[in-house]
């Protein structure tokens, strides 16, 4: 049989390929018994790598050895017409193979491409014998599709491109502001950091190829987790609503207003479209939505929101002559920073009108954060971000609220408590 006989020789093989300057993520997860673990994540940061990297792990701390690991990767072109009912084939092969085995780790990367593959994956987790992880597109292999495939059966983890907590360890730059050299060193990865972005594979290209290599990330990303998934009837538009939320990245939005733009460029959605559209951005971890603090649901509904990309990056290499030094691409970071942590984060508007960027609920408190480039040099500046937070903290009765800025460390004594001026790097890496 020719897929008995493809198993055996993919199985026949080094479980993942030998890859050992891949850059280790700093994922913490925890495996429940008798369920799969699932890494969802944006296209190309990274999940089959993080995947080698847990079974890595299990070699390493002797919790496994490397015939118990299996990996198998279904975007092979030998399993091309492999269908759910195939799958019990791996099992026959596994017991050929490796014999004895009390236990075996299997890392099934790509697993989309195989229809009805969650009754296999169920079957399997009804035995304490097999430990199973999961990846694949997040065109299709979204976190509520597994809910329900996986009926209860799964936990999913969420992979971002690289943290600026990675980035220096795949510079080899030590994680400590002690010392001048320490921080100078620091400061010149961080400028790196904010031109490149964190997808893992272009770190280190040159401009080109960097620019080229994500803003082609960008048109499979568009075509296989938006057009071909969902088939929209007008594929231009969305094109080109992609391009202007890309453009108004930290900036605030509404329905109309896209509706209006598109219509500028004299493309066509309806409002409805527009809103569901945007949604399929989210699920594909293409853009994410901040909307405005407020205990009433209907008030966030019909107020502006915010729009952050998946990668700052990703954004620079997409439009021509972006500054590395935009505040909206440094605000970009500070919410992925914030996003990673929390998933309920918001902007808050003051009874006066002043916005503040980020505000979020911890436990009965709140943070209030602003992120600007600079407080020194620009004196409106420095006064419109210290008075949107005076006035949120009077009204929220706060004694304490944070700036981030691109490299500033000072404390800001105000009436209404004290405002934390922090560079976002030493947030990041005190986090």
């Amino acid at each position: 049989m020719p897929l008995k006989k493809y198993f055996r020789d993919i199985l026949s093989v080094q479980a993942f390929q030998d890859n050992p300057s891949y850059i280790p993520r700093d994922k913490k997860f925890e495996i429940a018994p008798r369920k799969a673990l699932v890494v969802v994540g944006v296209r190309r940061c990274g999940k089959s790598t993080f995947l080698q990297q847990i079974a890595d792990d299990l070699i390493s701390t002797g919790r496994a050895t490397i015939d118990d690991i299996v990996y198998i990767h279904f975007a092979d072109e030998r399993l091309t017409q492999l269908k759910g009912q195939d799958l019990g084939i791996i099992l026959e092969v596994l017991e050929e193979l490796r014999p004895g085995r009390k236990k075996f780790y299997l890392f099934f990367d790509e697993i989309q491409f195989v229809d009805g593959w969650g009754r296999f994956v169920e079957r399997l987790l009804r035995s304490s014998r097999y430990q199973v992880y999961l990846s694949g597109s997040n065109a299709r292999l979204l976190s509520r599709e597994i809910a329900t495939e996986m009926r209860g059966r799964s936990i999913s983890e969420e992979l971002f491109p690289l943290s600026f907590v990675e980035k220096l360890k795949w510079s080899k730059v030590p994680i400590s502001s002690n010392g001048e050299s320490s921080r100078a060193a620091i400061r010149r990865v961080f400028q790196e950091y904010r031109r490149v972005g964190g997808f893992p594979e272009v770190q280190g290209f040159g401009e080109y190829l960097w620019r080229k290599t994500l803003q082609e990330y960008l048109e499979v990303m568009l075509l296989r987790d938006i057009i071909e998934r969902h088939n929209p009837k007008n594929p231009v538009a969305v094109g080109q609503l992609m391009r202007i939320f890309l453009n108004q990245t930290g900036s605030l939005f509404t329905i109309n207003r896209l509706f209006e733009k598109l219509k500028q460029t004299g493309l066509r959605l309806e409002k409805a479209q527009i809103s569901e559209i945007l949604s399929w951005f989210e699920d594909c971890y293409f853009f994410f939505h901040v909307p405005i603090f407020s205990k009433s649901v209907s008030k966030q509904e019909i107020n502006p929101r915010k729009i952050y990309s998946i990668d700052h990056g990703l954004v620079r290499a997409c439009q021509a002559g972006t500054d590395e030094l935009s505040s909206h691409l440094l605000e970009n970071i500070a919410f992925l920073h914030l996003r990673k942590m929390e998933q309920k984060i918001f902007y808050y508007k003051t009874r006066t009108g002043h916005e503040v960027d980020f505000i979020v609920p911890t436990g009965k408190t709140f943070r209030l954060i602003q992120v600007c480039e600079t407080l020194n040099g620009v004196p409106e500046t420095r006064e419109r971000e210290i008075r949107a937070l005076r006035s949120a903290m009077s009204e929220l009765d706060l004694d304490k609220a944070e700036i981030w800025t691109a490299d500033e460390d000072t404390n800001v004594k105000t009436p209404e408590g004290t405002i934390e001026v922090k560079a976002l790097w030493r947030v990041l890496i005190e986090a």
